[in-house]
């Protein structure tokens, strides 16, 4: 090889290296370096990124003696080894036709090496379903584009006369060939996979920082935005992040910061205009002030803006500044909603709350909470719907200082239950219901939801699949009473089986007391039930028209 092509070959490298470098930059190749692509349309754009850089290796190749050396079979060899098959076939296919028909330089050998390409891009897509094997994939990837060289220089062997000529080709170019090749899909490979590697470390470091931070101050804004506990909050975030000023403010001013005096006078933004920009725009907000770039995040008491969070630096803020944010601040505003919703929990003193709380299960409240923690993070809407329902919950759990309340409100606090328990258990439970809205009943308070709850915890939940529970209510004019009805598809159970202070039942026993004491011989009261088959509990009362 003279000089000269030694020359060439050196700029065709530095062409390569560059497009490797933009290949890097792009997620869905670095995502199908691991895991292969299974709808069409990343198939097609694959095909296409690599059918492309089968084209260029084709354009910056190097004509020789009517040939042409280049590194076109990188982009088909690399395409069928993440993609698969059908895209290394279609790689082929592209840089085939695209060699034949648009290359004017080596004529000679065009149509053997275009029609090679399809075959090789098959070969690289069959040999795809081993690159499981390999920890990393540059030395597969090496070893395809061998095979895939020495291949194309048997064709020419075979279909290009005269012979001599062919042989001529054969023993000049498939050494640099392979080589550069060889070389090239390693280092492509290679690069590709170290950009990616970092790209997930500084994920995972991000993302550790994170969730530090949130283990050591995810509960202190359950005390609310008053108080030295709020100190802890802003130390951590300083340590663990690279912001300058970090300051929490209340409705109407400051609270807390880590800046000194003279710092903090330097500062003249306002707390008002914080929450003017709030109100018309419900998620985080930048602006500028004593030359330092603030991110501003409020913080939500259910729907009231009570404060901000203030991250601040002198840069611009980045993406990851936007995001980290965005999430401490709908994390706080969970945890203050949380944190109300314990402290009008703890306000319930009345001996007769407490007596009929004990029937629920006393870890509800404390699993409804971890699965509000968990949605905080991966979905804060549904989070804020389920403080909706508990909060609802806990109020109707509020209001029974009356000897009895109306249907409707006992079907409401059913209701309130149940999407706290679906956000729990979707796939497990399908509620339906059939109940004549119009209904003027009245009955104890808390009558009905120790039934629901008994059907779902021992009826559905012990069943993998889960099942239905339905609540059925309507009037009964031939009677001036109304039936209820809660009924489950789930474990049922033997009627004579259990003992009379098995806790599981402790919950049917009071509903049935409680009812008996208001209703006398006029209550009925029906168990129907079979092991395996499902529960019905059947209620009859008379049809009250007042408290």
């Amino acid at each position: 090889m003279t000089p000269a092509i030694v020359w060439e070959f050196a700029q065709s490298f530095c062409v390569l290296f560059f497009i490797t470098f933009v290949f890097s930059r792009l997620g869905i190749v670095k995502k199908h370096l691991t895991v292969k692509p299974t709808h069409i349309r990343e198939k097609v754009i694959l095909a296409l990124l690599f059918g492309a850089l089968g084209c260029v290796g084709s354009v910056i190749g190097i004509e020789f003696h009517g040939s042409l050396i280049n590194t076109r079979v990188i982009g088909v060899a690399v395409g069928g080894l993440i993609g698969g098959p059908l895209v290394g076939i279609s790689c082929g296919v592209i840089a085939g036709v695209h060699r034949i028909l648009f290359v004017k330089a080596g004529m000679a050998t065009a149509i053997i090496c275009g029609l090679s390409m399809v075959a090789e891009g098959a070969f690289a897509g069959f040999i795809s379903r081993y690159s499981h094997r390999f920890e990393k994939l540059w030395p597969l990837a090496t070893l395809t584009v061998v095979a895939c060289e020495l291949f194309r220089k048997l064709m020419l062997l075979a279909f290009i006369r005269p012979f001599d000529f062919a042989v001529l080709l054969v023993e000049n170019m498939t050494f640099p060939m392979i080589v550069i090749n060889s070389l090239g899909v390693a280092l492509f490979i290679t690069f590709i996979e170290n950009v990616a590697r970092e790209q997930e470390e500084v994920k995972a470091r991000q993302s550790e920082i994170v969730l530090a931070m949130v283990e050591r101050i995810s509960t202190s804004f359950r005390q609310g935005l008053i108080g030295e506990h709020l100190k802890n909050v802003v130390k951590t975030i300083e340590e663990n992040t690279d912001f300058t000023h970090i300051l929490i403010t209340g409705a109407s001013s400051p609270i807390i910061s880590n800046l000194s005096p003279e710092a903090h006078s330097s500062l003249s933004f306002s707390v008002k205009e914080l929450r003017r920009r709030a109100n018309a725009k419900s998620a985080c907000f930048d602006f500028a002030d004593g030359g330092i770039r603030f991110v501003a995040a409020p913080l939500l008491d259910d729907t009231e803006v009570s404060g901000f969070l203030l991250l601040g630096k002198a840069q611009a803020p980045g993406v990851y500044d936007w995001k980290l944010a965005g999430g401490l601040g709908k994390l706080f505003s969970s945890q203050l909603t949380m944190g109300n919703l314990e402290y009008r929990s703890n306000l319930l003193k009345d001996a007769e709350i407490k007596v009929l709380q004990s029937q629920v299960n006393p870890h509800f409240l404390f699993n409804t909470l971890t699965v509000i923690n968990s949605l905080c993070r991966t979905d804060p809407g549904k989070a804020r719907s389920v403080i909706d329902h508990l909060a609802e919950f806990y109020r109707k759990n509020l209001r029974i200082n009356s000897r009895f309340v109306p249907l409707r409100d006992e079907i409401e606090h059913i209701e309130a239950y149940l999407e706290i328990i679906k956000a729990r258990y979707a796939s497990k439970i399908d509620i339906r219901y059939d109940i004549d809205r119009e209904l003027d009943c009245y009955l104890p308070p808390l009558s009905l939801q120790p039934l629901v709850e008994n059907s779902i915890k021992h009826g559905l939940l012990p069943k993998k699949e889960g099942g239905v529970i339905s609540i059925r209510a309507k009037r009964e004019p031939e009677k001036n009473a109304v039936k209820i009805e809660v009924e489950d598809d789930g474990k049922g159970f033997d009627l004579s089986g259990p003992a009379s202070g098995d806790s599981n039942y402790i919950g049917l026993n009071n509903v049935r007391k409680r009812l008996f004491n208001c209703f006398g011989e006029d209550l009925t009261w029906e168990i129907d039930t079979k092991p395996d088959e499902g529960t019905r509990v059947t209620i009859v009362i008379p049809a009250l028209s007042n408290a």
